[in-house]
């Protein structure tokens, strides 16, 4: 059976994405460079594909996280607290503020 130039796109575009899955869960994971590259070379053997979807799951770690956060973000952070000390702003205020600064 031969395929077609239609059907050998559609068996990319459907097999592409399956072969990603693990990037494209962990791809905001401060490791998701280092996921990127073990799925691109390993991906192809079944237990490296296994392997990047199972730490594509992982949850970082505080220290991870933190080591992610720009000078910038952590000195709007520090403004932003002390506002709330000084009763400019209120918890709320500030926690809907870090929020949105940490996922960006």
């Amino acid at each position: 059976m031969k395929l077609g130039t239609g059907e050998i796109i559609l068996l990319i575009l459907v097999t592409l994405p399956l072969y990603f899955l693990p990037y494209i869960i962990g791809r905001k994971k401060t490791f998701a460079r280092q996921l990127f590259i073990l799925n691109l070379f390993l991906g192809c053997t079944f237990i490296g594909w296994v392997i990047a979807l199972v730490w594509a799951f992982k949850n970082e770690t505080p220290g991870e996280v933190e080591k992610n956060i720009s000078e910038h973000t952590l000195a709007t952070l520090e403004k932003l607290n002390q506002l709330r000390k000084d009763g400019v702003i209120t918890d709320e205020e500030f926690s809907i503020q870090k929020h949105k600064l940490l996922n960006q």
